[in-house]
C-alpha cells in the first residue's frame, strides 16, 4: 500500500475567533495567559510556532549509463533534510542508506533491483516518515544482456543463510576471453553484471568498497564500485591465481614465481626465489604466519612466507614426485584438489574429489608432527571432477562451493551452494550453460560498495 502524502502548510491567520475561553485581559481571542508573548496565530500579529514543511518535488529515476544494475533517483527539497529512497521487492520495502539532502536538486544511487524487474518507490524524510512522496513511474531496471544465464535455484532456506549476506558474488566464464562478473540474489536473479574478459578470481576488496577481480586474458587486476568503474592495474605477464591483501596489495602466481604489488602500485616485487609454483589452482593468504597458500596441479598444497619466499610447509604429492607433509587418517587425502582457502583459524580447506563426486575437506596444519589432520568434510553428492572449483568459510561456519560442471577445459556450466557445518544445504543454484564459475563470495550490503559520494 502506497503512504499518504502529507504535505503541511503554515497557517498565517484565523478568520474568526477561537472556540475556546481566553483567560488573560487582552483583547484577542486566543488562550494564552499573558498580554505578551503571545503563541498563537491570530489577526493581532502574535509569533506562532508552525514551521515551514519539508517538501519533496521533482521524482525521477534513469538507468546508470556505464554499469547494468544500479539506478539513479533524483529529487529536489525546499529545505536542508536527511532524506532515504524506499523501494519495493515482492512485497518488502526496501530503502536506501541516508541520504544528506540539500536545498534544491539532490539524488543518490538505488542497487539490489533485480535485472527486468519494477519497483514502485519513494523519497521519505528521515525525521518523519510521514513525509513521503510516491514516484510517479516505478523504477523498470535493464533486462539482462541475452547471453548471460539466470541460475536455477535448487535450495533456498533463508533460516540457514550466513549471516554476511543476502547476495553472492558470482563470476561466470564463456569462454576464454568473455565473461560476466554477477551480483545475485538467493532467488538467483542478476542485480549487478559487468563485461569481462576470462575472470575467475573475485572478491570484495580488502577496503570492503568495492570488487576487484583478476582478468587473466588481458593480464590485469581489475576493479570498480558497482556503481562507477575505477580501473585496471598492469600485471606482470599471464596469471592464474591471484588475491588482494589488507593493504591493498596484489599478489598473483605469473607461472614462474609467486609476484606482488605493494599497495597496487609501482612496480613488482617477486616473492619466491626458491619456488616456481608452475601452474596454479587456487591462492589464499595466510594471514596467521603472513603467507601465501598455494594450491599446485601436480598435487600438493604449499605455504611460502612474503618475508622471504622459503617454504613453511609443503604437503606431499606423490604424483609428482613432492615428499612433504602427509594426512592424518591416511586415507584422507584431498584428491585433485582446487581453490584452496585458509580460514580465519588457520586451518586449510580445498574442493577435493570424493571418488566420482566432489566435495569440501577441511585440515588442522600441525607443523610439528608435519600433518594435515582432517577435522571436517563433506561429500555433495556431485558427480563431476573438482576442476576449477573454489571453497570459502563464511561468518557463521557455514562453507561456499562452486564447481564447474561437464567437463573439458571449457565446461557447460557449474553449480554453487551452501553447506552449514552440521551439512544441511542452505542455498544451492546451478548453472547449465555459462561456462565456469570462479571464486565465489557472499555478500552482506551492496551500498557499501558504491562509489563515495562527491564531497
Amino acid at each position: 500500500m502506497k503512504r499518504v502524502v502529507w504535505m503541511l502548510a503554515l497557517v498565517m491567520g484565523c478568520s474568526g475567533p477561537d472556540q475556546t475561553t481566553d483567560t488573560d485581559t487582552d483583547t484577542d481571542t486566543d488562550t494564552d495567559t499573558t498580554q505578551t508573548g503571545d503563541t498563537g496565530t491570530d489577526e493581532t500579529g502574535d509569533t506562532g510556532t508552525a514551521t515551514d514543511q519539508l517538501a519533496l518535488t521533482d521524482l525521477d529515476w534513469e538507468h546508470n549509463q556505464d554499469i547494468i544494475g544500479p539506478v539513479t533517483v533524483s529529487w529536489s527539497q525546499n529545505e536542508d533534510a536527511t532524506v532515504f529512497v524506499e523501494y519495493e521487492l515482492d512485497g518488502e520495502w526496501l530503502r536506501t542508506p541516508d541520504v544528506a539532502g540539500v536545498t534544491g536538486s539532490n539524488s543518490t544511487t538505488v542497487i539490489g533491483i533485480p535485472l527486468g524487474d519494477t519497483a514502485p518507490y519513494r523519497v521519505t524524510s528521515a525525521a518523519d516518515a510521514k513525509v513521503s512522496v510516491d514516484g510517479g513511474t516505478d523504477i523498470t531496471n535493464q533486462d539482462a544482456p541475452d547471453d548471460l544465464e539466470i541460475g536455477k535455484i535448487i535450495t533456498s532456506d533463508e533460516k540457514l543463510w550466513a549471516t554476511s549476506g543476502p547476495y553472492v558474488l558470482v563470476p561466470l566464464n564463456l569462454s576464454f576471453n568473455n565473461g560476466w562478473l554477477t551480483i545475485i540474489d538467493r532467488a538467483g536473479q542478476p542485480v549487478w553484471v559487468f563485461n569481462t574478459g576470462q575472470v575467475l578470481y573475485s572478491q570484495i576488496s580488502a577496503s570492503g568498497d568495492s570488487v576487484v577481480w583478476g582478468d587473466t586474458f588481458r593480464a590485469s587486476a581489475r576493479s570498480s564500485y558497482l556503481d562507477q568503474r575505477i580501473g585496471a592495474t598492469d600485471i606482470d605477464g599471464h596469471y592464474h591465481a591471484m588475491v588482494e591483501l589488507s593493504d591493498g596489495t596484489y599478489g598473483w602466481d605469473n607461472g614462474f614465481n609467486i609476484v606482488e604489488l605493494l599497495g597496487g602500485k609501482g612496480s613488482a616485487d617477486r616473492v619466491s626465489d626458491n619456488y616456481s609454483p608452475g601452474y596454479t589452482n587456487g591462492m589464499s593468504y595466510d594471514a596467521g604466519n603472513d603467507a601465501y597458500v598455494m594450491s599446485e596441479y601436480l598435487g600438493s598444497v604449499t605455504s611460502v612466507s612474503r618475508k622471504d619466499g622459503s617454504i613453511l610447509w609443503r604437503t606431499d604429492a606423490p604424483g609428482g614426485g613432492v615428499n612433504g607433509f602427509t594426512f592424518d587418517p591416511a586415507g584422507s587425502r584431498f584428491t585433485n584438489q582446487h581453490g584452496v582457502h585458509m580460514t580465519d583459524d588457520g586451518n586449510v580447506m580445498v574442493s577435493s574429489e570424493f571418488g566420482n563426486t566432489v566435495g569440501i575437506r577441511e585440515y588442522e596444519v600441525d607443523l610439528k608432527k608435519e600433518v594435515l589432520r582432517l577435522v571436517w568434510e563433506y561429500d555433495s553428492g556431485i558427480v563431476e571432477e573438482a576442476g576449477w572449483s573454489w571453497v570459502d568459510r563464511l561468518d557463521n561456519g557455514s562453507s561456499l562451493h562452486a564447481i564447474q560442471t561437464g567437463g573439458g577445459f571449457f565446461p557447460n556450466g557449474g553449480e554453487a551452494y551452501e553447506v552449514t557445518s552440521d551439512k544441511q544445504i542452505a542455498w544451492h543454484a546451478e548453472f547449465t550453460n555459462s561456462g565456469r564459475l570462479g571464486r565465489i563470495q557472499v555478500i552482506e550490503d551492496l551500498y557499501a560498495l558504491l562509489a563515495p559520494p562527491v564531497q
